[in-house]
């Protein structure tokens, strides 16, 4: 795939988001030097559209969120929903706003994480985005085990698990459970669990 968007973008008659998700993939393949110079030659393509720039903010938090740089993850990743909301990028917004709240629940922000994660599983259960949906509930389920609710991350990992339409999980989840659950199932699990810990 890298070699494949790096050929299309120099034969690109505009700047699009080609190297940024080529550096994505170089990035979760853990290569972050190439990673980065990837990165660097999508910026260098010079002024790039509004809802490229936000994209190319989003790979950039993605970069340094893997590189373990959590402050400079955040700022990416802020800048980038601020420019995809501005541009009506919604699925950027959406994307960014997930690696947004990784990165602080890492940090110990376990309040402004559990909010965002409210806010983005509401957001994409109403766009019917369940691709992105189970995602998010796999990262919440790292949370959620993190404080103690280890059965509910396990429904939470084991509906994913199933679930033909979610991608597969980066790592094995750690969890024992046999049976699984649905789609409702698993979002009545992530919204009792994010209700008791946010208070209602």
């Amino acid at each position: 795939m890298v070699a494949h968007k790096r050929a299309a973008a120099e034969h690109a008659a505009r700047p699009d988001g080609g190297l940024g998700v080529a550096a994505l993939a170089a990035t979760y393949a853990g290569d972050l030097d190439q990673a980065r110079e990837l990165h660097a030659a999508l910026v260098a393509q010079g002024p790039l559209p509004p809802t490229v720039q936000a994209f190319a903010h989003y790979a950039a938090g993605e970069i340094e969120n893997a590189a373990g740089r959590a402050d400079r993850a955040e700022e990416h990743y802020l800048a980038a929903i601020a420019g995809a909301r501005a541009t009506g990028a919604t699925f950027v917004a959406g994307i960014a706003s997930v690696g947004l709240v990784t990165v602080r629940a890492a940090a110990g922000r376990t309040a402004d994480a559990l909010r965002g994660y409210r806010e983005i599983v509401e957001y994409f259960a109403q766009a019917g985005n369940w691709t992105q949906l189970w995602v998010t509930l796999r990262n919440l389920a790292v949370l959620l085990r993190r404080l103690g609710d280890a059965e509910e991350a396990d429904l939470l990992d084991a509906a994913a698990d199933q679930a033909p339409d979610a991608p597969p999980a980066a790592e094995p989840a750690p969890h024992a459970v046999r049976r699984s659950i649905g789609r409702d199932d698993a979002l009545r699990t992530a919204r009792a669990a994010l209700r008791r810990h946010l208070g209602g």
